[in-house]
């Protein structure tokens, strides 16, 4: 059972005047965790600020009004009822750092986050990597497809190794191969093991 809280909606004017929501927040509460997720609509783009606006607001009001639970931040819906291939909100690399520094200021207990295809770049993936060393609780990570080059990867690989909590990272990127790869697996190993010890 869970509690859905409605989050704002970004609206897009098609030709015949009318505002359809195109895409939406949605706030699931859980017993064990907060889910914060998008619910797209299909054949409709949101604007890269908006998308970042709204899910900063939403960390924002998740952290405020259910204080230390939990929190998973699917920021890509990887797995829609129809299996729609969807793509990322365009966070781009300040709004990935934006979110970044959300987490920070909130204290956020986030567990499980997903920025894949979101085009973070090396700044956003520097934001992320300061805070994965710092986060007590992030489990699961996903940065696929985010077109990192070598120096977006050895940062990402800095902050996978710097973590103590990840158990789990998918990095499915240009710059993230071989020895990085293997590093960045080796250091969830290393974490799954020390936290089932």
């Amino acid at each position: 059972a869970c509690l859905k809280v409605p989050m704002a909606g970004v609206t897009k004017s098609n030709r015949s005047g009318r505002t359809p929501f195109c895409w939406m927040l949605e706030t699931r509460v859980f017993l064990d965790r907060i889910v914060i997720e998008p619910v797209p609509r299909p054949h409709a783009r949101v604007r890269s600020q908006d998308a970042v606006r709204m899910a900063v607001e939403a960390v924002e009001s998740a952290c405020m009004a259910h204080a230390g639970k939990p929190l998973w931040v699917l920021c890509v819906n990887m797995n829609s009822a129809h299996h729609c291939r969807l793509g990322g909100l365009g966070l781009g690399p300040e709004g990935v750092r934006a979110l970044i520094d959300c987490f920070s200021s909130r204290s956020a207990p986030v567990e499980r986050l997903d920025l894949a295809r979101n085009g973070m770049a090396t700044v956003g993936c520097a934001a992320l990597a300061g805070w994965l060393a710092s986060s007590k609780t992030i489990l699961t990570l996903f940065t696929n497809d985010n077109d990192l080059d070598a120096d977006g990867g050895a940062t990402l690989v800095g902050g996978v190794q710097a973590s103590t909590t990840l158990q789990y990272v998918g990095y499915n990127n240009p710059g993230v191969s071989g020895p990085m790869g293997d590093a960045i697996d080796a250091a969830c190993v290393r974490n799954a093991l020390a936290l089932a010890a």
